[in-house]
């Protein structure tokens, strides 16, 4: 059977999600998934953050991520601060959200340089050229 693209980049995210979950569960007895892990990350680089920002950073649709936002702040990872003279949200990391997030990260860099063991540079490089392409690909057939 041929190989096909998106059937590949799909089962490697599946492999790299059960990975993070495992890692997050078996180590630190809680449970983050990937995407809460990527804006815990997001939100300890960015000071200013609000549910715009992330759908655009990330990609994902607006449905999505308030899903994600509540289920976060119902694990007390965030909270959401009301501004004045404005219907807008700023997403604030918790004392506990943080702590989580830097248990995470040396879990994560672990899990990456096994993911790209014996990978040489030139093939990292490669690789991402290609991804860049495919996402280019997808965009430009979107926004037609």
């Amino acid at each position: 059977m041929e190989r096909v693209i998106g059937f590949e980049i799909k089962k490697v995210d599946n492999m790299i999600v059960r990975e993070v979950m495992k890692i997050s569960k078996e180590e630190y007895d809680f449970c983050l998934s990937p995407i809460q892990t990527r804006i815990l990350k997001y939100l300890i680089k960015n000071k200013e953050v609000y549910q715009k920002d992330v759908e655009t950073f990330f990609g994902i649709r607006r449905s999505t991520v308030s899903g994600i936002l509540d289920t976060m702040e119902k694990n007390n990872l965030i909270k959401r601060e009301s501004i004045e003279g404005s219907r807008s949200k700023k997403i604030v990391l918790t004392d506990e959200g943080y702590n989580k997030s830097l248990k995470m990260k040396e879990s994560l860099i672990k899990l990456e340089k096994q993911i790209v063991k014996d990978i040489t540079d030139e093939e990292l490089t490669a690789f991402f050229m290609v991804i860049d392409k495919i996402k280019n690909n997808l965009n430009e057939r979107e926004n037609k």
